[in-house]
């Protein structure tokens, strides 16, 4: 495994990181527990309230790449459901997101079919 920091001295212009990239662990509750608010969607966000997102910004801007963080859970801002995101951050820091419907009750930690 390549860290960003060694991939950007090899001159990777992309790191695609995988799905829970930032979790070990096949517990959906575990998942549920890391989900953040998506900062694209809510006004301001603290960092403290957003590191995944935080991480992969600084990330990108750090190492001048485009950094894929593979798909995560996020809450929806109208909404009480969560939905699975999958952020990409350009090298300058600046984000976007792909985001599909919501899949499970963020109260509950239930998928739903």
């Amino acid at each position: 495994m390549v860290s960003l920091a060694q991939a950007a001295k090899q001159g990777a212009k992309l790191a695609l990181l995988p799905e829970y990239f930032c979790l070990m662990s096949g517990n959906d509750r575990d998942k549920l527990g890391i989900m953040e608010p998506d900062a694209g969607e809510w006004p301001m966000q603290a960092e403290a309230e957003v590191p995944l997102q935080c991480f992969l910004s600084d990330a990108a801007h750090r190492y001048g790449m485009t950094v894929l963080g593979g798909r995560c859970r996020c809450v929806r801002r109208r909404s009480t459901r969560c939905a699975t995101a999958c952020w990409v951050y350009g090298p300058t820091g600046d984000g976007w997101r792909a985001m599909t419907r919501s899949t499970c009750s963020a109260s509950a930690g239930r998928r739903v079919v």
